[in-house]
């Protein structure tokens, strides 16, 4: 997860043009939601998927801890 949070900071600094600024700083002013906060909804999401069908394979992945 810290290579995929790293990559997710160094994606949104080059494609925005920021350097040598804080990410935190630089999601304010973006208006861009954490790593951590898209990574929360994420698996909300999944987990509610998991409790509103009969689907397999996302039962596997909520059974997992993932």
């Amino acid at each position: 997860m810290k290579k995929l949070r790293s990559c997710y900071h160094r994606c949104i600094k080059t494609f925005f043009g920021y350097d040598r600024q804080s990410v935190t700083a630089i999601l304010l002013d973006l208006q861009l939601p954490s790593f951590e906060t898209l990574l929360y909804n994420y698996k909300y999401s999944f987990y509610m998927q998991f409790l509103c069908s009969d689907n397999a394979v996302v039962e596997y992945f909520v059974r997992l801890g993932l």
